[in-house]
This record gives C-alpha cells, structure tokens and sequence, in this order.
C-alpha cells in the first residue's frame, strides 16, 4: 500500500530583486518513511520537488531530489509560488501557493573606493491636524515609494504648537464689539457736533476717541503675539 506526499513550502514574503531568495519544501511529508524507515509494507518511497517560481510562467520551475534550493528575481513585481512533490509511484501534492513581494533593489552609492549600499524612502503625508488641548499636532505618512527596509513603518509624526485659548477668543470678540463701538461713537459726535458753536469740544472728544481706538488697536494686535513669543520661550 502506497500513501501519497503532503507538500509543504516555506519562502520569504518579502525581497529585493537580485537577492538570493531560499524556497524550502523541508517540511513535506510522506506517510511510507518515517525517520528514514519504511512503514508500508515493502515500499520505500522517494520524493522529488517541483518549485514553480511563477505562476503565470510554467516554465519558470526547477525539479530536483533536494527538499530546498535558491532562487534569485531578476526583475520587481509579484510573484505566485508554490511546489510540487512526487512520490515514485506517482502520487502528488501541490503546497499552499504564496506571495513574493519582489522590491526593486536599492541604488547603489560610494565614494572613494567605497561600497555600501543606500536608498531613502519617499513618504505621502496628511496635512498637519489642528493643534490639540495639550499643544500638540500630527500627521499620519505613507510610503510613495519602494521601501528600502522590508519592516520599515513610519510612525506617526508630531509636533508642538500653541494652542489657542477660550479666553483670547472671547478677548478678540471683546475687542471688536469695543471698536465698532468706537466707530459709532465718532460718527455720533460728528453728526451731532458740525453746526453747532462747540467745534472745539468736539474736536477734542473726537481727538480722545482716536487716541482711545489706538491704545484698544495696540493691545488687541501687539499684546497676543508678544505673549506669545514669551511662552515659547
């Protein structure tokens, strides 16, 4: 009696074009032998292993005695893999197909008789989000182009900010009631100060409103943004 294989493959998810990648169907089983004896009967079965590197080009495969072998892409993309093992009696099993994430390989830089390898990835980031309670602000990065470390993940980034208060809110909204109110009051002593014989009163009021406008414009304007710079500091 003849029991058939049970295929299995072990490959890296992740690689850069050029690199030797290892497809390791080590973990295959077939019921005849165990421990190198055989348990069925008077057979004693042996395997061979057909790694299919891609799944969309048949002929791009490799059959050998050998459970495990290496494989190098010479070009970025996705690949489907998976083996085939085969008993001598003609039964099979097909592995689980899996995923190679080939990345395109890292440009190359030295000076000076060096060598060594360098890249640097370009990251898509949101706009900067409002500044929070606690004088902070983030922003989330995605990846724009072929990482260069296959694990890289950006973090979030952060940065500090000044948050504005409820008070200096209802402080700019005070300060714009007090000049519309201003503005009223000049164009009353004006209206009702032409004509009469007290032009020089009401110059002088006129006068102290204006001045008044002023000193209000200084505070509402110049105070924040000097309190300001006084607390980053």
């Amino acid at each position: 009696m003849n029991f058939g294989p049970s295929a299995s493959l072990s490959v890296p998810l992740d690689a850069y074009a050029g690199d030797s990648i290892a497809f390791d169907a080590s973990g295959s089983s077939d019921p005849n032998i165990v421990n190198g004896s055989n348990i069925a009967l008077t057979f004693n079965d042996s395997l061979s292993y057909t790694f299919y590197f891609d799944s969309l080009d048949l002929g791009n495969s490799e059959t050998t005695n050998q459970s495990s072998l290496a494989h190098t892409y010479g070009n970025p993309g996705n690949y489907t893999v998976y083996v085939v093992v085969n008993d001598s009696f003609g039964l099979s099993s097909m592995s689980i197909q899996y995923l190679i994430n080939v990345l395109p390989a890292p440009k190359s830089s030295g000076g000076g008789g060096g060598s060594g390898s360098k890249c640097a990835t370009e990251w898509a980031c949101t706009e900067w989000s409002s500044c929070s309670s606690d004088g902070i602000q983030a922003r989330t990065c995605t990846k724009a182009v072929a990482r260069c470390s296959i694990t890289e993940i950006k973090p979030d980034e952060k940065a500090f900010c000044t948050p504005e208060s409820e008070d200096e809110d209802k402080q700019q909204e005070t300060s714009e009631d007090i000049t519309q109110t201003i503005g009223s009051a000049i164009t009353g002593a004006i209206t009702g100060t032409f004509g009469s014989s007290r032009m020089r009163i009401a110059i002088a009021v006129i006068f102290a409103i204006i001045t008044a406008g002023g000193i209000l414009w200084f505070l509402r304007r110049k105070v924040p943004k000097m309190l300001k710079r006084k607390h980053k500091r």
